[in-house]
């Protein structure tokens, strides 16, 4: 028997209480039309439930790619800044300039900053 079924016979007969409401016929079927008809439903919960668990697996999987995108989307981003940097500083040294990182650092926070 299976563990859904042992769960809904303990419900319906109110933890054996009523061990005649749970009465099955040859066919396997209960015996009295309305465990019948809770079975059904119980059932049709269980699959409802079961649906609604994949349907939030595959919202959580689809965060987690977006998740993932959008991170390596920022490395890309990082790493573009970092060689226009770079750029930066050798121009700046070309016309004999010398590229202060710290400075540059603090214009940047300067610009983050709210104003």
């Amino acid at each position: 028997m299976s563990d859904n079924r042992e769960a809904f016979e303990a419900w319906f007969s109110d933890d054996g209480k009523w061990p005649a409401s749970i009465e099955r016929t040859k066919d396997g079927s209960y015996k009295y039309a309305v465990a019948n008809n809770q079975w059904k439903v119980w059932q049709a919960a269980l699959a409802h439930s079961a649906a609604e668990k994949d349907a939030e697996i595959e919202r959580l999987q689809y965060e987690k790619a977006a998740s993932s995108a959008l991170a390596e989307q920022q490395t890309i981003e990082i790493a573009r800044l970092q060689r226009v940097t770079l750029l930066m500083a050798d121009k700046l040294e070309a016309h004999g300039e010398k590229f202060n990182a710290a400075e540059f650092d603090a214009a940047l926070a300067a610009e983050k900053e709210p104003k």
